[in-house]
């Protein structure tokens, strides 16, 4: 579990394991939850900010990612959200990549990544815009610039958060093929 401080990844960390979905491990076998442990670091960072330490531990020791970092901010900037949202996972992808011992990279994504569709079913679909070419304009553009460009990208999309998670299930599709890939797309409420 990553987070920009340890405080509060911790504190993340020990609100998680008072959840009912831990109540069997808790009492049938409670030192298991010690196996999940903090670790700063920050998916908006080349590297996600990881020390050497930390990022061997996680080679040599994670069987199984769950990728949930993300703005839900649904009207943040194109380059904020892009940041966070679609070139995150894609760090976290490269990361996955040197873990000897991964089983499951679990991208946690969005019901409303595909709210451009009339219909959506169980596939990740092309996003309105190829991600590369998005994240380059991200990071050369000035805001003005991005901020035109942003109403045109979105298309059909609604706000950028969906516009970020539909470009970020496409590049776990595209470079997560050769990782064990969930896509799960949870719902408000």
């Amino acid at each position: 579990m990553t987070g920009k401080s340890r405080f509060k990844s911790c504190f993340y960390l020990k609100s998680l394991h008072c959840l009912q979905v831990f109540d069997r491990i808790r009492s049938e076998c409670p030192s298991v939850l010690h196996k999940v442990v903090s670790i700063q670091g920050d998916v908006t960072e080349p590297g996600l900010a990881l020390s050497e330490a930390d990022r061997l531990e996680l080679a040599t020791k994670v069987n199984i990612v769950f990728h949930s970092a993300a703005t839900v901010r649904f009207n943040e900037s194109l380059k904020v959200a892009v940041n966070l949202n679609t070139l995150g996972t894609q760090r976290v992808i490269q990361l996955c990549r040197d873990m000897h011992k991964l089983q499951a990279f679990v991208h946690v994504s969005t019901a409303y990544s595909n709210a451009d569709k009339k219909d959506v079913h169980e596939v990740v679909y092309p996003p309105p815009a190829d991600p590369e070419s998005v994240i380059q304009c991200c990071q050369t553009l000035s805001d003005d610039a991005l901020e035109i460009v942003a109403e045109r990208l979105r298309g059909k999309h609604p706000n950028t958060y969906t516009l970020t998670k539909a470009l970020a299930e496409w590049v776990v599709a595209e470079q997560a093929d050769d990782i064990p890939t969930a896509i799960v797309r949870p719902s408000i409420g």
